[in-house]
């Protein structure tokens, strides 16, 4: 058990916090820390956030949440899942009813919640990932800084997945040569400019209605929870 609790994150009595606590894992660290910022400039001004009861709880990625799952299954731990709705998060999903929740008791099965981000917060595309709670031009100008280039939402492909990331990422291949879009470098880019948002009107726009559905989903997801 140890081995395992040390390979999902968990050290000293974090397992037995977390068991007294409602845990929502989410795919990394960079969407914990955007939940809980945007939680905190909400709950500000009085505005739908993330229950004082629920944890988020990083993985290491889509692929490796079906195991941070088991887990908390396992432990009969009060809990659910934040998936991106992306092939990465919708194969986790079905990984996640097919080996962990199938065949269990309804009660049981109750006490986990599988959310997809693109329906929980709203958000009007075929796929979404964290960073679509932002308006596409909020992330264009995040990469544009980050990476010292031009990038306008007229470059940006109308076909194949419609996630800004995905989008973006095609771009920065095909016109400047990247390998890929470093998401930890525009992470950066969007945590330095976190350090300036202290209310509401800072956010970017449609990010507050999207925030708020999200917490609200979240929230009523683990009202009345079974005992």
């Amino acid at each position: 058990m140890a081995v395992i609790e040390l390979s999902l994150g968990l050290t000293g009595d974090m397992s037995g916090l977390l068991g007294t606590r409602q845990t929502l894992i989410v795919e990394g660290g960079d969407d914990a820390l955007i939940l809980h910022k945007l939680s905190g400039i909400l709950r500000g001004e009085g505005k739908a956030h993330l229950s004082d009861r629920v944890y988020l709880w990083p993985a290491r990625g889509a692929p490796k949440t079906p195991m941070y799952a088991d887990f908390a299954v396992g432990q009969g731990w009060d809990s659910g899942v934040l998936l991106d709705t992306d092939p990465e998060g919708l194969a986790a999903e079905k990984k996640i009813e097919e080996l962990t929740l199938k065949g269990l008791a309804a009660a049981q099965k109750a006490r986990f919640r599988v959310l997809m981000l693109g329906n929980a917060a709203g958000i009007k595309q075929t796929d979404a990932a964290i960073e679509d709670l932002f308006d596409d031009q909020f992330y264009i100008d995040c990469v544009n800084a980050a990476f010292g280039i031009a990038i306008k939402a007229e470059d940006l492909p109308a076909d194949g997945s419609d996630m800004i990331a995905r989008r973006i990422e095609t771009v920065l291949t095909q016109r400047y040569g990247h390998k890929e879009l470093d998401k930890r470098r525009v992470m950066g880019e969007i945590l330095r400019r976190f350090d300036a948002w202290e209310k509401v009107s800072d956010l970017p726009k449609d990010t507050v209605a999207r925030a708020e559905k999200l917490f609200k989903a979240i929230n009523t997801a683990f009202e009345g929870a079974p005992g």
